[in-house]
This record gives structure tokens, sequence and C-alpha cells, in this order.
């Protein structure tokens, strides 16, 4: 949808499993074929470069860096890069939007954005209410909090998923840049927000 309303924008996929995971292959290489501007970046992203242990769900959907338990839990060796060092090394213009579902690398990956986020406009970043992978799990608060610091302001929730009993679990939380909404404010004569 995005590409649809930003037709000039570049699109950096990155997903550790291509290549790896069978059932991510069908879809990726059609989105891919119909979409000029994407590129996929075959790595994950996190606070460090270097190979990193990705734990394998039997689905793919809810693998993540950190340790997962399980009997059907399989581990793969994968590369990883800070954001801020691929972006320079691969020559990828700084992006203005990061979106973020990680399955709990949230943290990770705004730590290794480094000051990349000092020009993002707008974070889309998968936020959890409660420690689903793990102590390492950053919750809503604490992103919020973290990224208060660098100046961004929570603007927006929305697309609840709910664990079992109906427990809210996670949210999309969308945060702006204070640089970017003082830019929308400075037209708006006097408008109070």
């Amino acid at each position: 949808m995005a590409a649809e309303v930003f037709s000039a924008a570049e699109f950096h996929l990155f997903e550790p499993l291509a290549g790896h995971f069978p059932d991510y292959e069908a879809p990726m290489k059609s989105v891919l074929s119909s979409h000029a501007s994407f590129s996929l970046h075959a790595i994950a992203l996190g606070n460090q470069t270097g190979e990193q242990t990705i734990h394998m769900t039997p689905d793919g959907v809810s693998s993540s860096l950190h340790p997962i338990w399980g009997s059907n839990i399989s581990k793969l060796k994968i590369p990883c890069w800070r954001l801020d060092e691929y972006v320079q090394a691969q020559h990828i213009p700084p992006p203005s939007v990061l979106k973020v579902d990680s399955q709990g690398a949230e943290a990770l990956i705004l730590e290794g954005a480094g000051a990349l986020l000092d020009t993002t406009d707008l974070l889309f970043l998968e936020a959890w209410l409660e420690r689903g992978y793990g102590p390492e799990t950053p919750l809503l608060t604490e992103l919020s909090e973290a990224l208060r610091g660098r100046g961004f302001i929570l603007v927006e929730i929305g697309n609840p998923y709910f664990s079992e009993w109906h427990r809210l679990a996670s949210v999309d939380a969308f945060f702006l840049s204070k640089r970017l909404m003082q830019e929308i404010r400075e037209p708006s004569n006097g408008w109070r927000w």
C-alpha cells in the first residue's frame, strides 16, 4: 500500500529467512517481481554486525533472534548487521520511514540504526505489552521512553494482537519525529495539537 502512495520511493526489505525457509520463497518472488522499487536484503538487523543465531518456528512467522524454547524450534546461523553500517556499506539512502516487525528485536534494531534515527521521520514498530519473546522483549512503554529521548513522539497505535484468553499482547505503534511534527505544525496558523 505504501508503494502505491509513494510511487517514487525506494523500499529496502530485510528478511533473514529468505533463501532458508521454503514457504517464504513464492510470496517474496511474487512481491519483488511486481514492485521494481523493492530490494530484498537476506540479512537480520540488530545492534551488532556479525553472525547471529535465529530461532526458527515451524511456520517461520514467529522466528526470533531471542531464544525460543520448544521441541519444534530449529536454529540457523545468519548474517546480522547494524542498520547504520549496512546502509553505509551498501550505499543505501538513509531511511525516511522504518517499519520494524522483528519478534522482540525491535530495540536491538533501533540501537543499530544509530545516527540514522536523527533523519528518520516515521517509525512503525511492532510493540509489546508483555515479554512474549523472553526478558529482552522491549515493552511499548520502554520503546516510547527511549524514543522520546531520541526526539520521537508516539502518535498512534493499531493492529492489536491478542494471545490466548484474548489477552492484548502487542500493537503496532507509530512514532513521528519532533522535527517532522514541528514542520507540520508551522503552517497550521496556531491550531492547537
